[in-house]
């Protein structure tokens, strides 16, 4: 799941298929399954730089009935309790503060599945009976180990008796994953490329329409704006963001990038943006099942915004 021996951020992403592949095939471990009457799903990451939760709860959210949110808070919402999954992410560590939650909600005798490799967070939540998924020592924050985490956080969720229907998504995603590697990696007019063509010299503003859409919005703005050190914003396709850009700089260029799936409802069409200077395109993504189309959105906004960091010269090996 790491790419500590890849030697820079392309070499990275295009192992991520392979890595997304190890990190499920790898799995081991083993749970008693829970309740049945798990009647909500509470997601807590702990690691800033990879927002790891909101993936994970843009896969549930489509294919589960229950409702999943992800929390930020320090404290625990006040309807946690003994119906309660709690999945806690950390791969940096823990601080007090997130530590604090995490016993509080098992006060609160919520079923706790904890993804890490930090002692005492394993520590915790062992000594409470609850399920821990051990990450291996080399998993990283790097972005390259989002989508490889995000698939492990699934397959162990799978393992509690949580959407077995994420086996067969997770199977489809790696299937799509290779399709879109490998168009990044021998065209020479990738849909990566294209993109990041029509975005040079603007400032992306970039829709999602659906869950998906949405996590993958955030991820993209998110990319381009930490590796080019530059302006990108993320919104759902409403005017509300146009609005607020339209009256902040009028003489600025926008691309306006919107995230698709060929299963979204038409009632999309009632949220029109307003336009704004500059171009705009819609981008849909591959594969049938949600946890297909967004990582391969993930994976086709990483490598849109490292063909940017190339084209503005940056130096992706230092």
């Amino acid at each position: 799941m790491s790419s500590a021996n890849v030697v820079g951020p392309w070499e990275a992403l295009l192992t991520v298929p392979e890595q997304v592949e190890a990190a499920i095939a790898d799995f081991e471990a083993s749970f008693e399954l829970l309740d049945d009457d798990i009647e909500d799903i509470l997601i807590v990451g702990l690691d800033a730089e990879l927002f790891s939760e909101d993936l994970i709860a843009a896969c549930l959210q489509p294919v589960l009935e229950c409702p999943v949110i992800v929390h930020r808070g320090v404290l625990p919402p006040a309807w946690v309790g003994p119906k309660t999954l709690l999945l806690v992410v950390s791969v940096a560590g823990s601080s007090d503060e997130s530590l604090q939650i995490l016993s509080l909600a098992l006060q609160s005798e919520a079923s706790v599945l904890a993804v890490s490799a930090e002692e005492e967070l394993i520590s915790l939540v062992r000594s409470h009976g609850e399920s821990v998924v051990v990450l291996p020592e080399n998993v990283g924050v790097d972005r390259s180990s989002l989508l490889p985490l995000t698939g492990f956080c699934l397959r162990g969720l799978v393992e509690v008796g949580i959407g077995n229907c994420l086996t067969e998504y997770l199977s489809e995603a790696i299937e799509v994953l290779h399709q879109r590697r490998d168009s990044i990696d021998l065209r020479e007019r990738s849909e990566a490329r294209n993109l990041a063509t029509m975005i040079e010299g603007s400032t992306p503003v970039i829709y999602g329409t659906d869950s998906v859409g949405l996590a993958a919005a955030k991820q993209w703005k998110y990319a381009v704006q930490n590796l080019l050190q530059t302006r990108a914003y993320w919104a759902p396709l409403q005017e509300g963001i146009t609005e607020y850009l339209i009256g902040k700089d009028a003489a600025q260029s926008y691309t306006q990038i919107r995230l698709s799936n060929r299963y979204e409802s038409a009632a999309t069409a009632l949220f029109p943006a307003r336009d704004l200077a500059g171009d705009s395109v819609v981008v849909t993504a591959n594969g049938s099942s949600p946890v297909a189309r967004l990582f391969d959105l993930i994976l086709l906004g990483e490598s849109m915004s490292l063909e940017l960091a190339k084209t503005a010269g940056i130096n992706l090996d230092s």
